[in-house]
């Protein structure tokens, strides 16, 4: 391929009906089939773009396009999307997919207490938002990729098929890992809009002190309770010890306490608590134990860190569910 930022800016041209913009990239992992980029074109005007190689999959584009054109009808914080010059929502040009939105402008959120709040907070009005029109809609708002009854099937089958690879000393993990899908995917949960990647490194936080969540990419509908699991645990990533990690209680109320301001957590989803904070280690480790099990998988740094963060999940899930239950 040509030079890339020369290629995607003639791609966003064509498309776009837009001359002169400069791009950067936004992904921190280089790739001939996809790309992330901030589009700049005057006037303090920005864009985002994602690219994907058509042969590289199905469009998955179209999931987070849906939900973001949804969020706009009902007027929820969130990038909006920009249609090519065409009018479609996601573009097919020389053998890509484009997909453009707004920049959110502003700084990325911390974990400071008021920004967790915050972020919690604007998380449960998205947990809050009518699903029945949701699935109304058109485009359709699909499953999130995270939801367990689409994620899970395909996490237990990669790791049954190296079930036989795991060395004896990775089993009790492996173990582990299988056991928590399998719950995740057998427990009885209440379905809403979700993120799918919910965490501060996600969320902007505007000039005029508002929280917006970005990175709509694993959005759809699913257990709430994974967004929450999720922001429980990263919210502990800015400690000055990571990637080893100290539950915080004072964090941790954060989340919950600006959560519950909005919506409060079922018993089902208390109960399974433990496990939505331990998902996102689980489904990584099943997604990466391949490329994990070609290395010297004792220092392969992504298992250390998975297993860190899987490990410490109970103790945040606990602390987590105490508060929750003061606030009933």
């Amino acid at each position: 391929m040509q030079n890339e930022s020369t290629f995607f800016a003639t791609l966003v041209e064509e498309q776009y009906a837009v001359q002169n913009i400069q791009l950067r990239s936004l992904s921190p992992y280089n790739f001939d089939w996809r790309g992330i980029y901030h589009v700049e074109l005057g006037d303090h005007v920005s864009w985002v773009l994602r690219a994907f190689r058509q042969d590289k999959g199905e469009n998955w584009l179209v999931k987070p396009a849906a939900m973001l054109l949804f969020l706009k009808e009902l007027k929820h914080p969130a990038p909006r999307v920009v249609r090519t010059h065409s009018g479609e929502v996601v573009g097919v040009v020389n053998g890509w997919w484009t997909f453009m939105t707004t920049f959110i402008e502003g700084t990325l959120a911390d974990s400071s207490i008021r920004s967790l709040r915050a972020l919690a907070g604007r998380t449960a009005e998205l947990h809050m938002l009518d699903l029945d029109r949701a699935a109304s809609t058109t485009p359709p708002i699909q499953a999130s990729w995270k939801h367990p009854q689409q994620a899970v099937p395909e996490c237990l089958q990669l790791l049954d098929q190296l079930r036989d690879q795991v060395p004896s000393e990775l089993q009790p993990f492996y173990d582990e890992v299988s056991a928590t899908l399998e719950r995740m995917q057998q427990a009885s949960l209440p379905v809403t809009l979700i993120h799918g990647d919910c965490c501060p490194g996600n969320a902007v936080q505007t000039p005029d002190g508002d929280i917006v969540l970005i990175d709509w990419d694993g959005a759809g509908y699913g257990p709430p309770v994974l967004d929450i699991g999720s922001l429980l645990l990263t919210c502990h990533f800015d400690q000055p010890q990571f990637p080893l990690i100290t539950p915080d209680p004072s964090l941790i109320a954060a989340v919950v306490e600006g959560y519950c301001q909005q919506r409060l957590l079922s018993q089902a989803e208390l109960e399974i608590l433990v496990d939505a904070v331990r998902f996102n280690s689980a489904f990584h480790f099943a997604r990466n134990l391949q490329s994990i099990l070609q290395d010297n998988w004792r220092e392969n740094l992504g298992l250390q860190k998975l297993r860190i963060r899987y490990d410490v999940a109970e103790e945040i899930a606990v602390i987590a569910r105490r508060r929750c239950e003061q606030l009933l």
